[in-house]
């Protein structure tokens, strides 16, 4: 099992067609006793069903791409600041564990996903979504103000 985990049930949620990335990362996860569920897309997708997830993760490719989901995801992570997202996409260069794409997520994985990529992008993941979370709460203070 993930050692960060180890203590605790985790339910992923997945965002994008159920292809081979889907039962990749299935696969992967749950040999370490963590559940990837589909979630229903970003268009039905409510409050309390995101909330119920303690791991987004999103098919950037098999949504059609970025440059299409650009405003979908910086909503999603508005309205859900508390729900850590992973994309995917085999369109970026390399995995990125830091918070340079943070309005769209808090950790970017290139496809295909490796197994120590993945592992690691479910701690920096969360611990990314808690600077997410304290820039979402200062900026809703000071706009309310």
């Amino acid at each position: 099992m993930f050692a960060h985990f180890e203590d605790r049930d985790i339910k992923c949620g997945y965002i994008g067609p159920e292809n081979r990335q889907y039962d990749v990362l299935r696969r992967m996860l749950s040999s370490n006793e963590i559940t990837l569920q589909p979630a229903t897309g970003f268009s039905a997708l409510g409050y309390a069903e995101a909330a119920s997830y303690d791991i987004m993760f999103v098919d950037i490719d098999g949504l059609g791409g970025i440059d299409r989901m650009i405003d979908t995801l910086s909503n999603f992570r508005i309205d859900n600041p508390g729900v850590p997202v992973v994309m995917i996409s085999d369109t970026f260069s390399r995995d990125d564990f830091d918070k340079s794409r943070q309005i769209l997520a808090d950790v970017s994985l290139r496809s295909p996903v490796l197994y120590p990529s993945l592992e690691l992008s479910l701690f920096e993941a969360v611990e990314n979504n808690m600077s997410w979370q304290e820039n979402v709460m200062y900026h809703r203070e000071n706009i309310a103000a």
